[in-house]
């Protein structure tokens, strides 16, 4: 498979929409998450409703497309979420990269579009990496609010 397969149009296009980047005034939560091998960096600032559901979500990213695409994806399809409904959708996503195969959550099959990612294992980390700061946002803002149910 070459690099143009891999970089899908509708993929371009949600790394060019980067829903929801920048950063929070006031986050509950934050994480940045660096990959060494790449130089990928991102940052997600996350407010928490009081009934823990993720309610505000902002990325400031210095990374690849993919990592791009992979952040403004969960900007525009995971608030609203709660830490379990983001784990499950970080679950499901590795499986569908790893295995080429699985079941997406409804509100997060705009993931989809990393179908062609499945065969570059070494790119996995960078549709991945929006997660791990998302998580790690999370457990800091539940750190914080004392609420983590």
């Amino acid at each position: 498979m070459s690099s143009l397969d891999l970089y899908q149009r509708d993929l371009l296009r949600a790394a060019a929409d980067a829903s929801h980047a920048g950063r929070l005034p006031r986050p509950d939560g934050s994480a940045t998450v660096n990959n060494p091998l790449c130089g990928d960096k991102i940052t997600i600032d996350i407010t928490l409703a009081p009934d823990n559901t993720l309610s505000a979500y902002t990325h400031e990213t210095e990374a690849c497309v993919l990592c791009q695409a992979s952040a403004g994806l969960i900007g525009s399809t995971l608030e609203g979420a709660t830490a379990t409904l983001i784990t499950e959708t970080h679950q499901a996503v590795t499986q569908v990269l790893e295995q080429g195969s699985g079941t997406l959550p409804t509100q997060a099959k705009g993931f989809g579009i990393f179908a062609a990612v499945t065969d570059h294992t070494a790119r996995h980390a960078c549709v991945l990496m929006p997660f791990e700061a998302l998580t790690q946002a999370v457990k800091d803002a539940q750190a914080k609010t004392g609420n983590s149910s």
